[in-house]
């Protein structure tokens, strides 16, 4: 089972008119501002994006002092979906006296408290940037 796959999503944009001269160049920064955060309408880490529609020639305008114009799109996005219950493999990044985070694919955080630890660790022989196995328990996004 792959946690990588490519998704169709529909999204309403929301972009400064002053992109209406290269309204695409609006999405892609807005769709940048995503890049390797989780999305939680596809349950995923937005890794990349292609195919770029509008599926709109109007848009809304929305607020007064800072207005946005909101346009519908769709961008098939390569998504990273980790599962409950799956193996990961990450680096080592900090070990506290009751967790440790460590870096999963250079993108995603993952914090493992000392509960959760197998009783026949020995923490004094772990060293930053070791490779560490662990299986997801929980996910929880930080937004």
């Amino acid at each position: 089972m792959s946690w990588f796959s490519y998704k169709k999503i529909k999204l309403k944009a929301h972009i400064s008119p002053s992109f209406l001269g290269n309204i695409t160049e609006g999405f892609k920064l807005q769709l940048r501002s995503k890049l390797f955060r989780w999305i939680p309408e596809v349950s995923g880490i937005l890794l990349g994006w292609k195919k770029l529609r509008i599926l709109e020639c109007t848009g809304t305008v929305l607020g007064d002092l800072v207005p946005l114009l909101q346009i519908p799109i769709s961008i098939k996005a390569l998504i990273w979906s980790p599962k409950e219950g799956g193996i990961v493999r990450g680096n080592l990044a900090h070990m506290g006296y009751d967790y440790m985070a460590i870096h999963v694919l250079g993108i995603w955080n993952a914090a493992i408290p000392s509960k959760r630890f197998a009783s026949s660790l020995d923490c004094s022989a772990i060293k930053e940037g070791a490779v560490i196995q662990f299986r997801i328990h929980r996910y929880v996004s930080a937004r």
